[in-house]
């Protein structure tokens, strides 16, 4: 993981995230870019260059609000700190803007805090689950409550299908924090008659004896999203790990909620979220 983008609004709400992003980069020894989106439209009655000599101002401004705002950040870290930059951008769209520049900068990672939303927001998305149902670049979604605590076990949710492809994208984690990978499999009990095959060879997969399979039964009067927080919550992992479909369609994310998008509004615990 050489490259971590940490989103940030220079607020308390987005410290969390910062501080998460500290203690990953050490572990890993990636370099993080701490990013902050400026959206700030042209009034009618403003020219261009009275608009753009405005932004740049701005900008200017907020570049050294967000260096103050990062020292403040590292205070909350004791020791050595990890290679870093902070770049402010213009845009119409915070989401947007973070994706793109993750591309350009070619970040591994994306890293954003957040504080959950009222029924409203999460119909119209907030910026974390605009990012998670867009973002190609895998993203960390760190809860505005989050407390410090080393990375020793990692929950992955996984329905079976490109098992041995999904492992190969957490091991790299797993492997540079020495942390054990505990997946759960989430399914009716009459179904795992045929499925038995293949979590045998899932099992086998997981090729090492810190790692271990588990299988929870689905009960159909709940979501898979309480059964997921749930055993994310009463589980000693410290970062929970899902594979998200965005190529699911509108209506579809409307009224059938996105386990991954639903589950920012609602855990404790840190999550790491990859696009299938």
């Amino acid at each position: 993981m050489k490259k971590v983008l940490v989103l940030t609004d220079l607020s308390l709400n987005s410290r969390a995230g910062i501080i998460f992003a500290i203690q990953l980069a050490l572990r890993s020894k990636s370099k993080l870019v701490f990013f902050h989106v400026v959206e700030l439209l042209k009034p009618r009655r403003w020219s261009e260059k009275k608009y753009q000599d405005y932004l740049e101002n701005e900008l200017k401004r907020c570049h050294k609000q967000m260096l103050t705002y990062v020292e403040n950040g590292f205070k909350k870290i004791k020791g050595p700190r990890p290679q870093y930059e902070c770049v402010v951008k213009s845009g119409r769209d915070v989401a947007n803007t973070a994706i793109a520049y993750a591309k350009k900068a070619k970040a591994k990672a994306i890293c954003l805090s957040t504080r959950g939303a009222g029924p409203i927001k999460k119909i119209l998305g907030t910026t974390a689950s605009k990012i998670i149902d867009k973002s190609k670049t895998p993203v960390f979604v760190i809860p505005i409550n989050y407390q410090k605590a080393p990375l020793k076990e990692i929950f992955y949710a996984t329905d079976l299908h490109n098992f041995k492809a999904e492992m190969r994208r957490i091991k790299p984690l797993a492997d540079l924090t020495k942390a054990r990978i505990t997946a759960y499999h989430y399914d009716h009990f009459q179904n795992l008659a045929a499925k038995l095959k293949q979590i045998k060879h899932c099992i086998k997969t997981l090729s090492s004896t810190r790692h271990m399979f588990r299988i929870r039964e689905l009960h159909p009067e709940f979501s898979l999203s309480f059964h997921l927080l749930q055993d994310i919550e009463e589980s000693n992992a410290s970062l929970a790990v899902l594979f998200t479909d965005q190529k699911k369609t509108w209506f579809k994310k409307v009224f059938l909620t996105g386990n991954s998008a639903e589950l920012t509004f609602r855990t404790k615990k840190p999550l790491l979220i990859f696009d299938k």
